[in-house]
């Protein structure tokens, strides 16, 4: 009895949470490759829910990438030609920080914003419960000398704006952390990005 209980109990869990996310849903966007993006809305912005794969810059010029597909250096992004699709931008510190608030907070919103369906993380995190919709994967990042590095372990996307001459804001999501941690990576470095309206 106490077994129908639970599943009955993780059941319900489930169908809250697939309701909320199908309730939070944006339109989607596609990029001038052609790619289709799923997003979400939170409060008056609307997020890309996969990382951006485009290859050219939205007026169409060719992205000279100096990494493979997915992964952009700062230098890349900022371009005023632009990455992201006509409308959308790359995400400022402000959007990270009240994308991270809506979600709990930067010490805990980590946990909603990981998607672990696949077991694309490299040790299983029990509460990765996607409850945003946003679906973090860890692809890692492509450091300055073309090396990928912790994919399985972290995920890394860029802010719009930059720390210092050498350095732009970011943000990342450890295995095992529950933390939207923001910090700041070389603008040779290539992270991944999510496009915001």
């Amino acid at each position: 009895m106490k077994t129908i209980h639970s599943a009955l109990l993780v059941a319900i869990l489930v169908f809250s949470a697939n309701i909320v996310i199908s309730q939070r849903r944006g339109a989607g966007v596609t990029d001038v490759d052609g790619n289709f993006y799923k997003t979400i809305k939170v409060k008056k912005t609307e997020w890309m829910a996969e990382n951006l794969r485009t290859t050219h810059y939205s007026n169409g010029d060719v992205i000279a990438l100096k990494n493979e597909v997915g992964f952009y250096t700062w230098f890349e992004i900022s371009d005023a030609k632009g990455v992201c699709p006509n409308g959308w931008r790359v995400p400022s510190n402000k959007d990270w920080d009240e994308l991270a608030d809506y979600f709990g907070g930067g010490d805990v919103a980590a946990i909603d914003l990981k998607d672990n369906w696949d077991k694309s993380w490299m040790v299983s995190y029990q509460e990765a419960t996607n409850y945003s919709g946003f679906s973090a994967h860890p692809n890692g990042y492509v450091n300055e000398n073309g090396m990928l590095n912790n994919k399985g372990k972290y995920a890394y996307w860029w802010s719009s704006e930059a720390a210092e001459e050498d350095t732009a804001w970011g943000r990342e999501i450890g295995f095992n952390q529950d933390i939207l941690y923001k910090g700041h990576a070389s603008k040779k470095d290539g992270l991944s990005v999510r496009c915001v309206k």
